[in-house]
């Protein structure tokens, strides 16, 4: 039914009363059941028998004939159906809809008749009645066409999947999942050179013949090789919650009451139309002719005062000629992590990297694509909810992904919200702490991401997709996530932003993402590079109008009312106001528990290797480096100048790299030592 003229604030409404309406008629229908068998009399006018006597069953007429209609075709395993529908009526009355209903019934009716085959050859029965046995006539029926026990085992076995299947039994038994993808072929492992090929390979570990040790490490360590997604069941359930119940009941109050202040301030308004959502109120208003955007908006501070709400938002909608006020509700609707992952827009999402953003204003659950986005920076003060977010973001990819299909480096020089993913199955190297190891890690993907675009050229493909659909080993995507910027841009500002401004401008399409976060959302942190970089961005509540400015591009996050309330621009699009869901510490660490139990870490030996060691030369001078020393010769000749800094503001350069070069250059002779004020002298003529 398309119900898209339906006002957003009475559907919520109706399907409760529709979920009412189909539970009681399931309830009855048990009722009915119950009365009629336990009543049944077999004196009775029914199916069964024909007499003039009283009908004996409290239903009358329609019970005698029902239950005897019941005993002739399933026999005593027709009481079975009663805890049927009182079984779904009781779940729809818990607002858990089970789907399939009628098929579900099918196959029940089916398992009654199959289930008592293995009965009938050992001629079991129950003593309920003299003439109803424990199986019906269909039953009976099917046994005789055949009467042999092996078959009677088989058909009573189908009938017993066939119950387990019908009343959902099969979820309490927790089945591992199979990857039939990866039992067809088996990879050799291939040795990495850490120094000239950083490798990330979605492989699995094969072995060599000649090293019988290798073979006892692969069987024993077989369950590394198998990712089992994190049960939705671990994560906290909403409790009913009764505040939109509350919040729909004010909101002719409301409409009514935002008119009036409005008419105090001598502009005319008429409310058009109110969405509904878990924290705010939107009222689609009309100003009268001749009023100016500017002169309402201004009004916003007075409207909240006026109206005894928290901070009222006011904007255009654009492409109408409406004016949006955003009310806050006078109770929060809760929006929890596992209500977005249980929604079908995250569980049957054809997005490459689905992630869960929150609630819009109407009420709907958000997920985006972060590989269309392709970057996110993400600020907002403490306690505007900044940190639960982006766990949100992490449980939404640990609950899609493999470690196999994407893998994390995550950067947390705060020390406290990141550092307790240690050791889960998706991360390339343990959660980096330390500023300077962090400015590794970035050097480190920003060569990655090159030779990357040398394999993806060799292959002639301009994606990721593209690239794993012809080659043998696939790569899986990464998603490096940093948890506050503030604290690298003061450590080492200039080389972190210039790998994160290469990653942002280069890295979308070998699969690489930035998920990038801060609480200083100033212009020495969030440069203008680093914002003409990141077209998506998120803000949650902030202090003032200027950092709104300056993550968004203009003002309104600072009107906020925190606790998760946030704007989005999406690729530069106009704002839109999201709740985003909560998830606990509690839950956090039940995910990354039960991750840990379902796949140990392997992290990349090579990029492990560099971190701990701080090797900034990883990256040292290779080959295809002599060519910039050649250009780096004939600069020093043509310009007379030699000088690390001068090397590298021309051919744009890291200031290590720089370094080295120059220190090659003074290896062979082309420059001297620096004197004592940093100086070199030129020693070949120009």
């Amino acid at each position: 039914m398309n119900n898209n003229y339906i006002p957003e604030v009475f559907k919520d409404k109706l399907s409760t009363f529709f979920n009412y309406v189909y539970g009681s008629f399931l309830l009855i229908l048990t009722i009915i059941l119950t009365l009629s068998l336990f009543t049944f009399d077999i004196g009775d006018n029914s199916l069964l028998t024909s007499t003039n006597n009283p009908t004996q069953n409290i239903l009358s007429s329609p019970g005698a004939f029902t239950s005897s209609f019941i005993f002739y075709t399933f026999g005593i395993m027709g009481f079975l159906l009663i805890l049927f529908f009182f079984t779904f009526s009781f779940l729809i009355f818990l607002n858990k809809n089970p789907k399939f209903l009628f098929i579900r019934l099918t196959g029940f009716l089916i398992s009654l008749v199959l289930i008592p085959q293995s009965l009938l050859f050992w001629n079991l029965t129950v003593p309920f009645h003299p003439e109803i046995e424990l199986w019906g006539g269909f039953s009976k029926s099917v046994y005789l066409l055949h009467e042999i026990n092996i078959i009677s085992f088989i058909l009573s076995s189908i009938g017993l999947i066939l119950f387990f299947f019908s009343q959902n039994l099969f979820k309490f038994i927790r089945l591992p999942k199979l990857n039939f993808k990866n039992l067809s072929k088996q990879k050799n492992y291939r040795s990495i050179n850490i120094k000239k090929d950083p490798v990330i390979r979605n492989h699995i570990s094969g072995v060599s013949e000649e090293d019988n040790t290798e073979i006892s490490n692969v069987e024993n360590n077989d369950r590394k090789n198998r990712y089992l997604s994190p049960s939705l069941d671990i994560l906290e359930s909403s409790a009913r919650s009764t505040s939109k119940g509350i919040n729909n009941k004010n909101i002719d109050e409301s409409s009514n009451l935002l008119e009036k202040v409005f008419s105090d301030f001598n502009i005319d308004i008429k409310v058009i139309n109110v969405k509904l959502g878990p924290v705010i109120t939107l009222f689609e208003i009309l100003p009268s002719a001749g009023t100016k955007i500017n002169t309402i908006i201004n009004l916003a501070g007075d409207i909240s005062r006026s109206m005894g709400v928290g901070a009222v938002r006011i904007a255009q909608i654009y492409g109408t000629q409406f004016l949006g006020v955003e009310v806050p509700n006078s109770q929060r609707e809760p929006v929890t992590i596992k209500e977005l992952l249980s929604n079908e827009n995250f569980k049957k999402t054809f997005h490459k990297i689905p992630i869960c953003i929150g609630k819009d204003i109407s009420g709907n659950i958000e997920v985006i694509d972060l590989s269309k986005t392709p970057h996110l920076l993400v600020a907002g003060t403490t306690g505007s909810g900044k940190s639960v977010f982006i766990n949100t973001l992490l449980a939404s990819i640990l609950y899609k992904f493999s470690p196999k299909e994407l893998r994390l480096i995550l950067i947390d020089p705060k020390m406290l919200e990141l550092s307790v993913y240690n050791d889960i199955a998706h991360l390339l190297t343990p959660v980096v702490t330390e500023p300077k190891k962090a400015i590794i890690a970035l050097k480190w993907v920003c060569k990655e991401m090159e030779r990357r675009y040398s394999l993806m050229n060799e292959e002639n493909t301009r994606s990721l997709e593209g690239y794993n659909q012809k080659s043998v080993e696939k790569l899986p995507f990464i998603i490096v996530f940093i948890d506050e910027m503030a604290d690298l841009m003061m450590t080492a500002g200039k080389e972190v932003e210039h790998y994160v401004q290469r990653l942002a401008q280069m890295a979308r399409a070998c699969g690489i993402h930035l998920v990038m976060a801060t609480q200083r959302p100033s212009v020495d942190i969030i440069t203008g590079s680093i914002k003409a970089n990141f077209p998506s961005r998120i803000s949650f509540q902030v202090a003032s109008k200027y950092d709104s400015r300056t993550v968004l591009g203009e003002i309104g996050a600072e009107q906020l009312l925190g606790n998760g309330d946030m704007l989005m621009s999406k690729n530069g699009s106009n704002l839109i106001r999201y709740q985003s869901a909560f998830i606990s510490d509690d839950e956090v660490n039940k995910l990354i528990k039960e991750i840990k139990k379902s796949q140990k870490v392997e992290y990349l030996e090579e990029l492990d290797e560099i971190i701990k060691n701080n090797d900034e030369n990883f990256d040292s001078l290779s080959d295809e480096d002599e060519e910039l020393i050649t250009k780096s010769i004939d600069l020093i000749k043509s310009s007379n100048k030699a000088s690390t800094s001068y090397l590298q503001r021309n051919f744009q350069i890291g200031y290590n790299k720089a370094a080295r070069v120059m220190e090659a250059l003074e290896q062979r002779g082309v420059v001297s030592q620096p004197n004592h004020a940093g100086k070199r002298e030129i020693l070949i003529n120009s």
